[in-house]
């Protein structure tokens, strides 16, 4: 190689690594950016939901509300950060943090019984399905009565069982005070055979007597893995209560113990999440190598406020054992 060429060729490979730094950086930045608004919408949501808590003189919710995963304990080695469990969970139905933690928890829970279970079933082919009815300013409790015996109706039909053979259902509820209730579901489904969209239409006005709205059901893309979490992300994604007054909540507390998730036909067994499940549990102990650069982990507690600033001034390091961040 010529002095010339040698020369060339190290220009050209040194622009490339700065050209490839500047866009890690760039895009580094973006993360960081998205994370710091989604935590302030986080914070934001958490503020007004305790506002109308104490409204309606829920002071113990209240207080829970505003202390939960308001600290957290891991463990680190001082550079990386593994098995992140809040130290506290009001389990609150509405409560951000909550839902969060759930939906992370029901996440790991299920995507290996999913995938295991496609694995078994290869020619099943997954589908979502998003079944919704006409809003209304009925009680809450009563609609949300109203649509899982409907719901349970169209599971118990011929046409349903010789089609779907399981699935995962998130139910999501939104408010409007143009309209009122919104109820609907969102179903990761394993189809074993064709379901014609009209067909199915036409069942769900049946057996809602006519109160049925949008049909919709089509093929999970991405890949199998990549798929399914996406979609079962999306079945339990928190509950937007920025539309929310104070008879809104009254209504979410009157339904304590309700349940907005459930798994159906061959995978009724499976627990959407173990509550004795306290986090982000492995393997890890105190003086386990870091599986990052193998230096002993010791055990540690922070605000979230000081996780907060760690995420934000170093994304790469805060990472739960899946390599997330949440």
């Amino acid at each position: 190689m010529s002095a010339a060429t040698a020369f060339a060729y190290e220009s050209v490979t040194s622009f490339n690594t700065a050209t490839l730094l500047y866009r890690s950086r760039k895009v580094q930045s973006k993360r960081q950016a998205s994370e710091s608004s989604r935590l302030a919408t986080k914070r934001t949501t958490k503020q007004h939901l305790t506002n109308l808590l104490l409204c309606v003189g829920a002071y113990g919710e209240a207080a829970n509300v505003r202390r939960c995963c308001s600290r957290y304990g891991y463990l680190t080695c001082g550079r990386h950060v593994h098995s992140r469990v809040p130290n506290f969970r009001c389990r609150f139905i509405l409560c951000p943090d909550c839902a969060t933690e759930k939906q992370t928890r029901a996440h790991r829970r299920l995507l290996p019984v999913l995938c295991d279970y496609q694995r078994r079933h290869p020619h099943d082919v997954p589908v979502m399905i998003t079944l919704t009815v006409a809003s209304s300013y009925l009680p809450l409790a009563t609609v949300h009565r109203q649509f899982k015996l409907w719901f349970r109706n169209l599971r118990r039909s011929v046409k349903w069982q010789h089609r779907v053979r399981a699935g995962v259902c998130g139910f999501e509820v939104t408010y409007s005070a143009a309209h009122g209730w919104h109820y609907h579901v969102h179903v990761l489904a394993f189809r074993k055979v064709w379901y014609p969209q009209d067909e199915l239409a036409a069942q769900w006005q049946r057996v809602t007597h006519g109160a049925g709205a949008v049909v919709d059901i089509r093929p999970i893309e991405g890949g199998l893995e990549a798929g399914l979490s996406e979609v079962l992300k999306y079945c339990f994604k928190p509950t937007d209560v920025h539309k929310f007054g104070v008879q809104q909540v009254r209504e979410y507390i009157a339904m304590k113990g309700a349940r907005f998730g459930e798994t159906i036909g061959d995978l009724v067994h499976w627990q959407l999440e173990d509550e004795g499940d306290a986090g982000e549990t492995d393997e890890l102990t105190v003086g386990s190598p870091c599986p990052e650069c193998g230096d002993p982990l010791r055990f540690e507690t922070s605000s979230r406020e000081d996780m907060e600033a760690i995420i934000g001034g170093n994304l790469h390091l805060v990472r739960n054992r899946h390599g997330t961040v949440h």
